[in-house]
């Protein structure tokens, strides 16, 4: 019988090409070629595969990094770095793994399906939020933020910055993007900082 792990990993290559409304009970079961209640035993049904796979998924991604915003990062210029690392794992992944659009499609059809997969998102949203306006917070402190930036909203600017530039290389497929994503972090490094 297959582990739990085991199980999550088919579960995931049949969301990513399928989707979340694409993939039943018996598609998992049939490509493990077990039965129903060695699923169950595991796992209580789909919604619940779904969001182990969702979270291996993630894991997957950002294995390089043992916390996405890492508590060590002291300024703006360290934060920006790690977003482009964080950016350039990203895709980097995707390309290897052929997960673009999948991935997406996952999300999408799994927030709408399963209610608690949107507060699990929610919840990574609001931790990484938090972790990116506390190094602005201690940088409008220390003085360097310029006066009139608001760290919450900046984190969150931030964070749609990252978000947008996921979705133009996932339309595009352009590995340049990785250049522009530096560029317009640079850039917005710049308007941050008082100087």
């Amino acid at each position: 019988m297959p582990t739990r792990k085991e199980i999550a990993e088919v579960a995931l290559d049949l969301f990513l090409r399928e989707g979340y409304e694409g993939v039943s009970i018996k598609n998992i079961t049939d490509a493990l070629e077990i039965t129903k209640g060695s699923l169950y035993y595991h796992y209580t049904g789909k919604e619940d595969l779904f969001l182990k796979t969702v979270d291996l998924f993630l894991r997957k991604i950002y294995s390089r990094y043992e916390d996405l915003i890492p508590e060590n990062i002291e300024n703006i210029e360290g934060l920006c770095r790690h977003l482009v690392s964080l950016y350039c794992a990203t895709v980097d992944f995707f390309n290897e793994k052929d997960y673009d659009a999948g991935f997406l499609h996952m999300i999408i059809q799994g927030k709408r399906e399963t209610p608690l997969v949107l507060k699990t998102l929610e919840a990574r949203y609001r931790e990484i939020h938090q972790k990116m306006a506390s190094v602005l917070k201690k940088e409008k402190e220390a003085g360097r933020l310029r006066p009139f930036m608001d760290p919450d909203e900046e984190a969150g600017e931030l964070i749609v910055l990252f978000e947008g530039y996921m979705m133009l290389w996932i339309k595009t497929g352009s590995l340049s993007l990785k250049d522009t994503f530096k560029k317009a972090l640079n850039y917005k490094q710049l308007k941050l900082l008082n100087t």
